[in-house]
């Protein structure tokens, strides 16, 4: 858990980082700043004894501190990429539904 926190605070420099274990099992890690809002993430406790989870953390935390500030945005104007529709390659459904037409049916039959 040593090497963990040593990992954490030496990825998060302008961070304090603190670490509180939780009823569940889970450890709270808090990110805070001097001057402004303190940010919280809930991790699995096996992420402070394993290095490599540990660093899947790191990424995860950063990546959620540069949306908070800005730095980072889902969408852009520049993602032509993303698209509501989609695509077709003709200008008719693939499937049409057959249209009933009730005047037309039966016209012939008397009850």
């Amino acid at each position: 858990m040593q090497l963990t926190s040593v990992l954490l605070s030496s990825a998060f420099p302008a961070y304090e980082v603190s670490l509180a274990s939780r009823p569940d099992g889970r450890v709270l890690m808090v990110l805070a700043r001097p001057g402004a809002e303190s940010s919280s993430k809930v991790i699995d406790a096996g992420a402070l004894t394993n290095p490599t989870q540990a660093g899947l953390v790191i990424r995860q935390v950063q990546r959620d501190l540069r949306l908070l500030e800005g730095s980072l945005k889902w969408h852009s104007p520049d993602d032509c990429w993303i698209s509501i529709e989609l695509p077709t390659y003709h200008d008719r459904p693939l499937r049409q539904p057959p249209i009933w037409n009730w005047t037309g049916r039966g016209h012939g039959r008397r009850f």
